[in-house]
């Protein structure tokens, strides 16, 4: 005798758990994950691969219950890579088969698993419901009547979104009934067999009377759009046979009983056991069922004759609805069906091998339904051993075929007295449904590891780019921890993943910052300045500057150095208290009045860091520092602007260092405030308009003296008006300009303002406008005009000049007229003498300027 099959009644558990629904999304070295568990699990954790599935992440994760979570992993240290993910779960230790989930159907036939990780439906478990029925005992009652469900990996039912509720019709009609011949009823279902192949897609068997006998779907049409199409095409229906025959006569297929399906892409076949129209009464007939394979590739539709197994096709009379047809893993073909009393005429199990050879036939043994399958590895499988149990056996094969069939378990059921479909799933747990008593369940099989590993799709990989090496960056200064100002032995930052970070000692009050580290000629090919001076919490702009003065902290404490990872900012922090502030006596200038002797220097004084003083700048250069003495100490501590030349009348942001220029846009009297609380500097345009301005030149007779000039009158807002007289021009031409001051040399009129022409020799027009130029200490260019009589209009607030008449000799019209003249008060002079006059002769009026 062999050993003892053990007969296990399964108690009440939980599915063998498992991660399905994965998905992910990645950004900056960082996976978002998302997966669900079917069951609770006692652990679980993700797994990150690199391209040579060496596992670099091992992350444990939190989310162990049944239902949806998400995780988030960093790839950070990781090279530049395409990285893949799973997620192993650890399942509660199980010794016994426990039975996790139960649902009634009327009549379900066929169900399958999509176990291609690659899917989007992975885990999804399908049922069909073959005939209809109005007992509220069955949960497809109240689901939606015949058709086929689907249901998620934790058996949670998935709703048709077309109907609302959870039948899947695929868009067909289905016959509510199926009637043999005589009128009997039948055990026949519309819906009969269910098979998703490697891709994830859906193939559903009929058991009808009109010919369209197989149909598919990608999952996704299926569930999002309730759409089944056709594969059997082309044909019509034999009333007599239903038999479905091409245009030539040819058979296609008939009222399936069962079938299966292997292999994928060009390689994708299946094979079907089709049925007689007189198979379908209550009774079994002498008529041999046929089973055929179908060469179906990548090809969508079929309509050409199938070929025969001819060891099988037939051969045996099958059972009318509890009949399989299976594949294994070595190209042979299995065929399985209820039997009570099996015989050599109707055998309960057939194996024919790949060569279609008959290796195996079991008349002995009762088969309580057709259910047949393999576990995923095909070294197990699944048989529906009695009319209330299915077994478990272990399967080997000899070199010339001949299996080996090893019982490990028999497990009672509860379903009836028939299985009519079985599925495994890749984590152990079988799903088995039967028309006796009309149920769909899951059982939980024990494993000698109770861990399985789901894969995310290829889709969900992550191509990941490591950041570039963080190149160092240096400090010295005044203080040990900063090397002492000793280039060579430079310290280097701490780089935090986005910054450098250095921390400072009170004994630091200066540093440098460069990104090389070596003698002062290195260190300062690399050195970083600052735009402007620190503050707390402040952030100031960085660039490289070789000649860049020392970075000087605002007062001794501990101070926080961040330096940006890209160089361009730099933040100093302290929790150190600021001083109270303590400012210069004064505030020195040179260079405005063109002496630059910073031990003589102008002194600005004032109170709690404000100083203010009216300067008369005669140059537009000036340097200002905190210290005067010799070059090397009033240049130590300067105060400098951030670009020239500099704004007047709004403060400009000042910054202490090594001094440099300063430069205004137009020499004059200016209002300075020095503020070294806010460091700013504002220059206000000091306006002190002289009464008069004198024209200067060959005019009126003047010959370019100094101590003469034609007066303008001040008229308001530094606008003058007066007029000239060209009248002893050089080729034609009379050249001037206009001082506020004259004397008796030209230094004396160069100690006051020149306003002059933009450009050398002008030649003025009438009616027009032209920018002058202001200048102290002399080099004025001169405009040039015409001789004639001439009125002018000068504006030394927004320096303009404009010609307001121009009379020139050229259109005065001799008349013998006598000749009258009368001052602008309209008061007639006999002896005109040295002024402005109207000329009256004829009808012919002028205004002449007469000395």
């Amino acid at each position: 005798a062999g050993p003892v099959v053990p007969t296990v009644t399964p108690g009440a558990g939980d599915a063998n758990a498992y991660a399905y629904a994965l998905s992910s999304t990645a950004e900056e070295g960082v996976i978002n994950i998302n997966y669900s568990l079917n069951a609770d699990a006692e652990g679980a954790e993700v797994v990150v691969k690199n391209s040579k599935g060496e596992a670099v992440v091992t992350q444990s994760l939190e989310g162990t219950k049944k239902g949806a979570h998400t995780a988030t992993v960093s790839l950070e240290g990781q090279e530049t890579d395409t990285y893949t993910w799973e997620i192993k779960v650890t399942g509660a230790a199980q010794s016994e088969i426990k039975e996790f989930t139960a649902y009634k159907f009327n009549h379900p036939r066929g169900v399958d698993v999509d176990n291609n990780m690659e899917s989007a439906t992975f885990g999804n478990v399908y049922v069909t419901e073959g005939q209809p029925s109005t007992d509220t005992k069955f949960w497809s009652v109240t689901g939606g009547g015949i058709g086929l469900y689907a249901f998620s990996a934790d058996m949670q039912p998935i709703a048709n979104p077309a109907t609302g509720n959870y039948a899947f019709t695929g868009g067909l009609t289905l016959d509510p009934l199926v009637v043999g011949p005589e009128n009997k009823n039948t055990n026949g279902a519309d819906f009969c067999r269910v098979r998703v192949d490697k891709t994830g897609k859906i193939y559903v068997t009929r058991q009808n009377d009109n010919g369209n006998y197989l149909y598919a779907a990608d999952a996704s049409t299926l569930l999002n759009e309730n759409k089944l199409t056709a594969v059997f095409t082309g044909g019509s229906l034999d009333a007599t046979t239903y038999a479905y025959n091409g245009a030539t006569g040819n058979f296609i297929a008939a009222p399936n009983q069962g079938f299966d399906i292997k292999g994928e892409g060009n390689d994708f076949k299946m094979v079907m056991i089709s049925g007689q129209k007189n198979i379908f009464p209550n009774s079994y007939k002498a008529n041999a069922t046929r089973v055929d394979e179908y060469a179906l590739g990548t090809a969508t539709t079929w309509n050409s004759t199938p070929t025969p197994v001819s060891a099988l096709s037939g051969k045996y009379v099958a059972s009318y609805s509890s009949v399989n047809v299976t594949y294994d893993n070595r190209g042979g073909v299995w065929f399985s069906q209820y039997r009570g009393a099996p015989t050599d005429a109707l055998p309960a199990l057939v194996y024919v091998d790949a060569n279609g050879v008959e290796k195996y036939k079991d008349v002995t043994n009762v088969r309580g339904g057709g259910g047949f399958r393999f576990n995923p590895d095909f070294t197990q499988v699944a048989i529906a051993s009695s009319k209330t149990t299915f077994s478990i056996y272990n399967i080997t094969y000899a070199s010339d075929n001949t299996p080996t069939l090893t019982e490990v378990c028999k497990v009672v059921h509860g379903i009836g007295t028939n299985v009519n479909d079985i599925a495994w799933d890749l984590a152990g747990n079988i799903y088995i449904c039967g028309n006796s008593g009309e149920y769909l369940k899951g059982f939980s099989i024990p494993r000698e590891s109770n861990e399985f590993t789901t894969t995310a799709a290829s889709k969900y990989a992550v191509s990941y780019e490591a950041p570039a090496p963080v190149a160092p960056l240096y400090i010295v200064g005044n203080g040990e921890e900063v090397s002492g100002w000793d280039p060579y032995n430079a310290v280097e930052f701490e780089f935090d993943g986005e910054n450098y970070v250095f921390t400072l000692s009170e004994a630091t009050t200066g540093f440098k910052i460069s990104t090389n580290r070596g003698d002062w000629d290195e260190f300062c090919a690399g050195n970083l300045a600052v735009d402007a001076a620190l503050t707390n919490g402040g952030t100031v702009n960085l660039s490289v500057d070789k000649d860049g003065r020392d970075i000087i902290l605002p007062w001794a404490g501990v101070w926080t150095i961040t330096v940006a990872g890209d160089l361009s900012t730099l933040t100093a922090t302290t929790t150190t208290p600021a001083p109270a502030p303590v400012y210069p006596a004064a505030v020195y200038m040179v260079g405005h009045d063109n002496a630059w002797a910073p031990s003589t220097p102008l002194e600005i004084t004032g109170e709690n860091g404000v100083y203010t003083a009216t300067v008369d700048f005669v140059n537009t250069i000036f340097k200002l520092s905190t210290t005067k003495g010799d070059w090397g100490e009033f240049n130590a501590t300067g105060l400098n602007v951030a670009s020239n030349p500099i704004a007047i009348g709004e403060p400009v942001a000042l910054t202490a260092g090594y001094s440099n220029d300063i430069i205004i846009a137009n020499t004059g009297k200016y209002d300075v405030t020095i503020d070294l609380v806010n460091n700013t500097l504002t220059l206000e345009a000091v306006v002190n308009y002289p009464e008069v301005i004198y024209a200067i030149g060959n005019i009126n007779e003047l010959n370019w003296s100094t101590s003469e000039g034609v007066a303008f009158t001040h008229k308001g807002d530094g606008v003058y008006e007066g007029s000239i007289n060209v009248n002893n021009a050089d080729n034609g031409y009379g050249y001037f300009q206009f001082a506020t001051t004259l004397g008796d040399s030209w230094d004396a009129v160069n100690a006051g303002t020149r306003y002059g022409a933009t450009e050398t020799d002008l030649l003025v027009e009438n009616g027009k406008i032209y920018d002058m130029t202001n200048n102290r200490g002399g080099g004025t260019q001169s405009w040039k005009c015409e001789t004639g009589e001439v009125e002018i209009e000068v504006d030394i607030a927004n320096n303009t000049m404009k010609i307001v008449s121009l009379t020139g000799v050229e259109n005065i019209e001799v008349d013998n007229a006598d000749v009258e003249y009368y001052n602008l008060q309209g008061v007639k002079v006999d002896n005109p003498t040295n002024g402005t006059y109207i000329k009256v002769q004829g009808n012919k009026t002028t205004k002449v300027y007469i000395k």
